[in-house]
């Protein structure tokens, strides 16, 4: 079915309708990554968002379990080709997700770059009834996106270790757990959680995971103040939107980017070493105002962007990229050794 990409500035792109036969609105974005769609579209952090693959061929390899989550949270797909024997249609139409194919992707690249994200929608729709609805609707990371994205209710994993991970699930990936089950217990909570609940379990340490939308949104103020409450009490690790909370609730400034980094292939400096890293991010800490006691362990080589934080004194680190690296590079991937670590010389 023909169908129509529809971006904020009134530009239309013809393509070919697949997955979900319904219109997708949200906040376009563009991934750098060659491979790891399944991981990107499942991916909790996508969501609110329409993900375009500047890559032009995707589909091109068959994924059966490389799922981050449960379903396809991105809220549409843009591709510029499919592999014809691809199941991406099939999984798109399974999770009523819908996309578009046979676009110049990275034409639309070159647009973001030069004017930043912008609300889009695709469908089987009108130009000028598409901009009513997207004029209409605000952003869709000044919704709640964190509510649903995370589970919504205690949930334990035990792996005989000593160490036990409180892990705040504000949309947190599989590859995440996975990478702390190698050093200790899981504890999943949900991000209502308050710090007295937190104190009645048998933990020794926490982990804000990535997820969805403004660390600077309402709907976060509750995990703000468990981190506020809790970093003289716990080592924390923060991942993505967790160390961008982190940060936040230490006194530091967020804005938002123009693009953002989304993809496997973004270079940080740590050390005097460059590390290839994997990013998915809209947002990103400030340096003008750093909290108190906090310094700036990594660094995106292209732009300057704080891709992670230390505590001079507390035991908390916190990464902007994603170690775990589903999809990408597993070149940081001692983080977590780093912070189990952490985590026993500080219950000794």
């Amino acid at each position: 079915m023909v169908g129509k990409l529809v971006l904020q500035d009134g530009s239309v792109y013809d393509g070919t309708l697949i997955g979900a036969k319904k219109v997708a609105f949200g906040e376009l974005v563009f991934t750098t990554s060659m491979t790891g769609y399944y991981e990107t579209l499942t991916d909790p952090s996508y969501n609110g968002q329409i993900v375009l693959f500047s890559y032009p061929l995707i589909g091109n390899y068959t994924a059966s379990d490389e799922y981050e989550s449960d379903r396809i949270r991105a809220w549409g797909v843009v591709t510029s080709s499919i592999y014809e024997h691809s199941d991406i249609d099939y999984r798109l139409r399974k999770d009523g997700i819908p996309g578009i194919t046979g676009i110049d992707t990275r034409s639309i690249v070159r647009k973001i770059r030069n004017h930043g994200t912008m609300k889009a929608i695709i469908g089987d729709i009108e130009k000028n009834i598409a901009l009513n609805i997207i004029n209409a609707r605000p952003n869709p990371d000044k919704m709640d996106l964190v509510n649903h994205a995370g589970t919504d209710k205690v949930v334990r994993i035990d792996n005989n270790k000593r160490v036990t991970f409180a892990v705040i699930d504000v949309g947190v990936k599989r590859g995440i757990l996975s990478n702390l089950s190698k050093y200790g217990n899981i504890v999943l909570l949900p991000y209502t959680t308050s710090y007295n609940e937190l104190k009645n379990m048998d933990v020794n340490a926490m982990v804000i995971s990535n997820g969805p939308g403004d660390p600077g949104h309402a709907s976060l103020e509750n995990v703000r103040d468990l981190i506020r409450r809790a970093m003289h009490n716990y080592p924390l690790l923060g991942i993505c939107l967790g160390h961008q909370l982190i940060a936040l609730a230490s006194g530091a400034e967020i804005y938002k980017m123009k693009f953002g980094h989304r993809g496997v292939n973004h270079c940080v400096k740590y050390n005097g070493r460059i590390y290839v890293t994997s990013h998915n991010h809209g947002y990103a800490v400030s340096s003008n105002r750093l909290p108190d006691g906090f310094t700036i362990t990594y660094v995106d080589i292209n732009d300057g962007t704080i891709e992670g934080l230390k505590h001079k004194d507390l035991p908390i680190i916190t990464t902007q990229y994603h170690p775990e690296a589903a999809p990408g590079p597993n070149d940081t991937s001692f983080i977590f050794d780093e912070f189990h670590k952490m985590v026993i010389d500080f219950d000794r």
